[in-house]
């Protein structure tokens, strides 16, 4: 996730918010919401313990 993030989730941002149009603050709070929705329907592969994990190292 670390790596999706970096690679490619960044430099979009970035591009997008110099364009001046957008504010990067608001494109990462929706990018929050939208990994936690997606997080959330993975719940029943996941598993409990495992989502909590994984909500822990990427939001906190």
């Amino acid at each position: 996730m670390e790596t999706l993030v970096v690679s490619a989730l960044q430099p979009v941002i970035q591009a997008l918010e110099a364009t001046g149009d957008i504010n990067a603050k608001l494109i990462w709070s929706n990018t929050g919401y939208l990994i936690n929705w997606y997080l959330t329907e993975m719940k029943p592969l996941l598993g409990e313990a495992l989502l909590a994990t994984l909500r822990q190292r990427l939001f906190f």
